[in-house]
């Protein structure tokens, strides 16, 4: 509890200090996001299993936001990875994160529920563009410069 009391102030307090205003960020990135699956393999304590992936995003409308990734063996078992949480907006045509807490899971992996803890707030960038229910983040590039990574495609989950 009193963890979660310190983070709540932490976030505040970096909010008051960006340039960016979560507040004023599109309707259209609000919401509960997710990616398609892909293939890996991770060590379990039973050994290493092949299994699929997903990650998982919310972008709250006060500016805060989570993500989450999480594996499944074929066998059914679920692990969470890795747990992000930090506050979000946008500059321009750019999504801004700032991580605030973050867990990652040792291997082999364990079920037990990851705790984020309090890290360097790390700054992130994306362009993005929304198109019906995707948002597609990509590495900004600028000028002749050659863009780290690939984009990234994530699918707006539906509430029932």
């Amino acid at each position: 509890m009193k963890t979660r009391i310190i983070a709540a102030v932490f976030a505040l307090a970096a909010l008051a200090g960006c340039d960016h205003n979560p507040f004023a960020a599109p309707e259209g990135l609000v919401g509960t996001w997710q990616s398609d699956t892909w293939t890996a393999t991770f060590p379990i304590p039973s050994g290493a299993t092949p299994g699929t992936m997903r990650e998982f995003w919310s972008l709250a409308p006060a500016g805060t936001y989570s993500r989450h990734t999480e594996f499944w063996t074929a066998a059914g078992a679920a692990y969470t990875t890795y747990v992000e949480t930090g506050t979000w907006g946008t500059e321009g045509d750019e999504l801004v994160l700032t991580a605030l807490m973050a867990a990652e899971n040792p291997q082999p992996l364990s079920a037990q529920p990851l705790e984020p803890r309090l890290i360097k707030p790390r700054v992130m960038r994306s362009v993005y563009a929304v198109a019906g229910t995707e948002l597609t983040l990509s590495p900004p590039c600028s000028g002749y410069a050659i863009c780290d990574g690939p984009s990234r495609v994530l699918h707006r989950v539906l509430e029932n």
